[in-house]
């Protein structure tokens, strides 16, 4: 740049994220387990001095607002050498996030470490991890829909309506879902926007504004999926 070399280096903070020259986001994952790992540390002491509510704030002041921050961009690293099932090999590189998760759930209600946290999340309104990242790509796909993203974006998908000749159920409110064929290619943030959007109920696509497609989304996640 201006005639002078560029610096290459394994990693770089930028703007809290931690970005590695494989785009993999093993470093940045690694910085937020040991970052996460400390918050669990303060909830295993304060849990006997504090209520529950206490408790929870810490947890979404200190551990959720971390593991929210950027998901969108890491919550999609592909594990190399991935198998058939990509969703799942993603999952399997944020594992150790999530067992984290589950253990601050366990602290808070003082369950033992064998007891399923699932029922635990969905019965207080929390997402896992997947789930976090399945509603961040809702709402970036609902923003571009509502030309509410910043320009940049203008064209990052094209709608169906604008390929397809004739008038059909999908064409109507739908992106045209690009073909992808690598590991990466399928967890794209432009592939995938466009597959989830398709399968949005239309009366959520509907929302009025940003904050109530989240919250008519985030309920949509937490009684359609599983684990």
């Amino acid at each position: 740049m201006d005639s002078k070399p560029i610096e290459e280096v394994e990693c770089y903070k930028y703007l809290g994220l931690t970005l590695d020259n494989k785009l993999s986001w093993k470093q940045h994952i690694k910085t937020l387990h040991s970052k996460l790992s400390r918050t669990l540390g303060i909830l295993y002491k304060t849990r006997h001095y504090l209520n529950h509510q206490s408790l929870i704030t810490i947890l979404h002041s200190l551990f959720i607002s971390h593991l929210q921050f950027g998901i969108i961009c890491w919550g999609r690293a592909v594990r190399e050498r991935a198998g058939k099932n990509l969703l799942l090999y993603s999952k399997t590189v944020v594992k150790p996030l999530q067992v984290l998760y589950n253990r601050a759930i366990r602290c808070i209600y003082h369950c033992n470490n064998r007891q399923n946290v699932s029922e635990l999340l969905k019965s207080n309104n929390l997402l896992q991890i997947d789930q976090m990242v399945m509603l961040e790509i809702g709402k970036f796909s609902y923003s571009y829909n509502n030309n509410i993203l910043p320009e940049i974006f203008s064209n990052f998908f094209i709608n169906a309506s604008d390929i397809h000749n004739h008038n059909t159920r999908f064409s109507h409110n739908n992106f045209s879902i690009p073909h992808k064929f690598s590991n990466k290619g399928l967890l794209s943030l432009n592939y995938l926007g466009a597959k989830l959007w398709s399968e949005i109920p239309d009366n959520i696509k509907s929302s009025s504004t940003l904050n109530s497609f989240t919250h008519m989304f985030k309920k949509y996640i937490l009684k359609n999926t599983t684990d």
